[in-house]
């Protein structure tokens, strides 16, 4: 046995000194996974500040042969070898899924996540930086596979508040996932540079597939009792003062912009003052068990009420690719590329591609 407080390092057997150097190793692995989970510098050196504390860790600098040596006061001589191929392997796996491809669940995962996805059609993809009238978008939800804003010919049954066009939260890619962006007087700019949205502007959401506007009113949500129904409502983009909300960028002001996919976006209905909402609550067999969406009177800022644009397409505008290497300025016409850097977020394709058709039951 040795007292490592009071023995010489250079006196300690081989193997021993091989298992220190091991377990020296593991908040390093600990940092790298973290980090390649999180992508947050300080919640990766908590973690491994946190591993070097409770597994008792003594640094111990000691010349020996002009190299430091650490050494590790708890663990036996199997403990350290085990662990470093242990924490080695689940670095790699994590690395490894990563890089993943894309598949039939992606939109499980948030945007960003999805644009890591080779042959998703956000990798490598191009869009409009910012939100305008007259754009195709799609908008997901924030929280835990949170799905899209979605709709469908199929009407709410009877005795299930307004007897209207259902209005859902969608796992997956879809055409029925996608949505046009009006303003509130149903007048679009016709000029060749579309208006941008804005925080606090009051725009009308038209399903692009059924033309009906997403729509509130006081009827009881179908499953969330104390929030309010959301439909689509009207025909060809023809509805009632209920077709209108007012979009709020999270710590925005009035007149910011909307960025697509980077902006935390809730739309504020401005009838009845609830906000949109994703219950994640699985609908009956009526719902085609969808997730239920409601108008949630309650304002408090939550994943289940902020949404991002996703898809976004608008021919008026200028395409960006967001790849790797920042590169200042635009060039081209509307419909053309110039390139810009998101830190490895990116959009869409000017065509949407790894959309999926609505099961049929």
């Amino acid at each position: 046995q040795f007292n490592l407080n009071d023995a010489d390092v250079s006196a300690l057997p081989l193997a021993l000194q091989f298992c220190a150097v091991l377990g020296s190793f593991l908040p390093v692995f600990a940092y790298l996974i973290v980090l390649e989970l999180s992508q947050s510098h300080t919640a990766a050196l908590i973690t491994a500040t946190l591993l070097i504390f409770e597994n008792e860790f003594v640094l111990k600098f000691t010349l020996l042969t002009d190299t430091g040596c650490i050494t590790i006061s708890q663990y036996i001589l199997l403990d350290p070898i085990l662990m470093f191929f242990i924490m080695a392997a689940v670095l790699s796996m994590v690395k490894f899924s990563q890089q993943r491809y894309s598949g039939p669940g992606d939109g499980f995962f948030s945007s960003a996540f999805q644009s890591r996805l080779i042959g998703n059609n956000l990798h490598n993809a191009s869009m409009p930086e910012y939100l305008a009238y007259g754009s195709s978008i799609t908008v997901k939800n924030l929280r835990i596979a949170g799905g899209y804003l979605h709709s469908h010919w199929h009407l709410y049954p009877e005795g299930v508040g307004a007897k209207q066009q259902q209005v859902t939260s969608y796992l997956h890619k879809d055409y029925n996932n996608v949505w046009l962006v009006h303003r509130q007087g149903d007048i679009d700019s016709q000029s060749g540079t579309p208006d941008l949205v804005r925080h606090g502007d009051i725009i009308r959401l038209e399903h692009k597939e059924t033309t009906r506007n997403l729509h509130s009113h006081l009827h009881e949500a179908p499953l969330t009792k104390k929030h309010f129904q959301v439909t689509g409502y009207g025909i060809n983009g023809t509805g009632d003062n209920n077709d209108l909300w007012q979009v709020e960028v999270s710590g925005g002001r009035k007149g910011d912009l909307v960025k697509v996919l980077r902006s935390k976006v809730r739309f504020l209905h401005r009838a009845t003052g609830c906000v949109l909402y994703s219950s994640g609550k699985t609908l009956p067999k009526w719902g085609w068990e969808q997730v239920e969406v409601t108008c949630s009177p309650y304002l408090k800022e939550t994943p289940s009420s902020q949404w991002n644009i996703e898809d976004h397409i608008n021919p008026k505008q200028y395409r960006v690719y967001l790849l790797g290497n920042p590169v200042s300025g635009l060039v081209g016409e509307p419909g053309q590329f110039g390139i810009l850097s998101y830190h490895g977020v990116s959009g869409i394709n000017s065509t949407p591609k790894g959309f999926n058709a609505e099961p049929k039951k």
